[in-house]
This record gives C-alpha cells, sequence and structure tokens, in this order.
C-alpha cells in the first residue's frame, strides 16, 4: 500500500507495478479534473481551493506576525498540481557536501543517472541538453518551449547588463547566473508525475487506486 498520489506516491507506485506487484494507492484528494490544474497561468485560483490542504505557517515574527501559506496539494498529483512545474535539480556542490559528510551514493555522480532516467529533456528546445547531463527517454517532459512574457525577456536581459552570467542550464551541476525555466509541460498543458508515470497505467490489473479517502494512521505487522 502506498499513501499519498503525490509526486514519490506516483513514482514509488509506478516502480512496484514494474517489478511485479500488486499495490494499493490511497490518496486524500480525488482526481485532476479541474481545468486550472491543465493551466500553469491559474495555479494561483487553486490555493485555498478543494485541491489545496491550504496550510499555513505559524505567525512570523520577520513579518510582523503575518502566517505564510504554504500550498500542498491534495489530488492526483499531489504538490506538482499546483506548483509552477519548474524543474530544478539542484547543484553539484550540495550534493557532493552531502557525500563527503557521510550520505554515501548521493554525490552528483550518483544521482545524476537517476535524473536522466527521470527526463524526456526536449533539448531542440534550446539552451542546454547535454546527453551527457540529460536523459531523452524517461517519462516526465522538460522542456524550454513556453510563452515568455516581453517583461521576462527584459528582466533576463538587464541581469545580463548588470554583469551576472548567462546559465543556458542550471541543471547541469551549476545553477549560478542568469536562465530560462525549464518546465514540466507537454502541448502547453502541465505535465506532473501523476500524469507522467501512473495516468497511463491507471487500469493495470495489479493497480488498485482509492480517492477521497484520507489516512488516519499506518498499522505494520511483521
Amino acid at each position: 500500500m502506498v499513501i499519498g498520489a503525490g509526486s514519490a506516491g506516483v513514482v514509488l507506485t509506478r516502480r512496484l507495478l514494474d517489478a511485479g506487484n500488486k499495490v494499493t494507492l490511497v490518496e486524500a484528494g480525488g482526481q485532476d479534473t479541474n481545468a486550472d490544474i491543465d493551466d500553469v497561468s491559474r495555479l494561483g485560483m487553486l490555493w485555498g481551493g478543494a485541491e489545496d490542504w491550504n496550510y499555513f505557517t505559524t505567525p512570523q515574527p520577520q513579518l510582523n506576525d503575518r502566517r505564510v501559506h504554504v500550498p500542498r496539494g491534495k489530488v492526483m498529483g499531489g504538490s506538482h498540481a499546483l506548483n509552477a512545474t519548474i524543474w530544478v535539480r539542484g547543484d553539484r556542490w550540495d550534493f557532493d557536501t552531502w557525500a563527503e559528510q557521510g550520505c554515501q551514493g548521493w554525490s552528483w555522480d550518483d544521482v545524476l543517472p537517476f535524473y536522466k532516467a527521470i527526463e524526456n529533456f526536449h533539448a531542440e528546445d534550446g539552451g542546454g541538453g547535454d546527453p551527457q547531463v540529460h536523459g531523452t527517454q524517461g517519462p516526465l517532459d522538460v522542456t524550454y518551449d513556453y510563452p515568455r512574457h516581453p517583461i521576462q525577456q527584459a528582466m533576463y536581459d538587464a541581469t545580463l547588463q548588470a554583469g551576472v552570467p548567462a546559465n543556458p542550464d542550471y541543471n547541469s551541476g551549476s545553477v549560478e547566473g542568469a536562465g530560462w525555466m525549464q518546465l514540466n509541460v507537454r502541448d502547453g498543458v502541465r505535465f506532473n508525475t501523476w500524469r507522467a508515470y501512473l495516468k497511463p497505467i491507471a487500469d493495470h490489473e495489479d493497480l488498485t487506486l482509492i480517492t477521497e479517502a484520507t489516512a488516519r494512521r499506518l498499522l505494520l505487522e511483521g
């Protein structure tokens, strides 16, 4: 049994199915039928709605005691159905530092093959696409091909003019510099982990999907 159909839950479920296991996936939310999920520009309309757990922080003294909204997904796809679809791996330095501090198997070179296995990277969209760094056979689309507002272009140009170096691929191991976002979008529509990994095989004979069911506790035997 897997509890929660967010990014971790759907990927684990798919891998368990691929390995020949029977899996029951339980999700507190429902199916991703809200059209606002498809259109990334309308993600703010999801926050505070039926697909959002609608969490808030405790009052923050540095923010005049305001409570900060933390949207978390309660829907197939989890928070990947509510976010801005920006694909960010992290920096080589972070991974290598974790490995040096004792987290064996977490260096950049160790995790890179797993990142590549996730990606269906659209190198033809421009910017980066080094096959040594990116994968093209994975289930999750990563693309640069999306409309860019003139204000975005102006901000990018101004940043370069101010002396910040251009970074054509911030997921290549270094996040320093200015570059265009890589997005999990297919044909102009949000393409999250649920849609990439599990929705195509939702009728799998070994998969049981239970939606709108909140798990209160988990009992382990043996």
